[in-house]
């Protein structure tokens, strides 16, 4: 009976002892450390732009033209605008230039300048466009003077006669004449020699003129 109790203790103690063995020790590895997420892009902002400008002169008016435009932004921002019609004439805000398409400018003489548009979104990219605007008057013109309406003349031309008006602003006629040339080849005159050097005074008046 002893001998088997110390068998029997034997292998309880070395089944422990086994036991502690396979358990190992209470330590265990540290987690590994999750990767650092990616920094996201910066957004990218589209610059506006300018699809079109242009100027038209506006009919029967002196000096004065209108300019239109139109702007796009890829971001849907909102823009503002502003206008340098040239000429050191003040520039043109417009607060919000796609909703305002134009603006009438006067200038102060005809000829030739260079205006500028420039166009800014709510992120401060900005872009800007030359037109070249050629400026006339188109003020209408004046309406003539009516011509007056003259009397019949008193002195009339009688057969192979020709009657010459001469009328001077200022009235004076001393030293004025009629150069005229003639001689025995001018077969259509029959009368007296003419001299050229020898101009013919008048030979009368009419009263009405």
């Amino acid at each position: 009976m002893l001998t088997t109790s110390l068998k029997q203790l034997t292998v309880c103690v070395a089944l422990s002892i086994g036991l502690v063995a396979c358990g190992g020790g209470s330590d265990s590895e540290p987690a590994p450390t999750p990767p650092t997420p990616p920094t996201p892009p910066t957004p990218v902002n589209n610059a506006p732009s300018i699809s079109a400008l242009t100027v038209a002169q506006i009919a029967e008016s002196a000096l004065e033209v209108t300019f239109s435009w139109q702007v796009t932004d890829a971001d849907n921002d909102d823009m503002s605008c502003e206008l340098n019609p040239g000429s050191q004439l003040a520039s043109i805000s417009i607060a919000d230039c796609v909703a305002t398409t134009s603006a009438a400018v006067t200038y102060s003489a005809v000829g030739t300048y260079t205006a500028n548009l420039a166009v800014t979104d709510s992120n401060n990219s900005s872009s800007n466009k030359d037109l070249e605007v050629i400026v006339i008057d188109n003020s209408p013109e004046p309406e003539p003077e009516p011509t007056p309406e003259l009397p019949e003349p008193v002195v009339t031309a009688g057969d192979d006669e020709l009657v010459i008006f001469y009328n001077r602003p200022d009235g004076n006629y001393t030293g004025w004449g009629l150069h005229l040339w003639a001689d025995t080849t001018c077969t259509a005159y029959d009368g007296p020699v003419l001299e050229w050097s020898a101009p013919q005074e008048q030979s009368g008046d009419d009263p009405n003129y």
